[in-house]
């Protein structure tokens, strides 16, 4: 088990890619799951603070580019190291839960509200 951890934070402490790509999985996954969360409270009544605090304003269209992107990155990070794809997705979804991901979103695109 302590081989497989240093393995895995080796990856990331010898590679500056997979550093670079999982800080732009963190703002992409953060940004994905702020127009989650206002997609949920426009159209399944679902609402939580950061979409209250929206008062019912959506994102542009240009934000669902920004999903692929996601996508695009975990793919390259699969290809690099699976291993840490696979503890850096659990962590996302564990920050996606705990509204970690949907208050730094929103910080990041208050701007874009309309």
């Amino acid at each position: 088990m302590i081989e497989l951890f240093s393995e895995i934070v080796g990856a990331f402490l010898s590679s500056s890619l997979i550093q670079i790509l999982s800080l732009l999985y963190f703002i992409v996954t953060a940004i994905r799951t702020y127009d989650l969360r206002l997609f949920q409270s426009q159209e399944k009544e679902l609402h939580s603070d950061v979409a209250l605090e929206a008062e019912g304003l959506m994102l542009p269209k240009w934000v669902n580019y920004i999903h692929w992107l996601g996508w695009i990155i975990f793919g390259t990070l699969v290809f690099l190291n699976w291993k840490f794809a696979i503890v850096l997705f659990g962590l996302m979804f564990v920050l996606k839960v705990s509204p970690v991901m949907e208050r730094f979103g929103a910080f990041l695109m208050y701007r874009f509200l309309r």
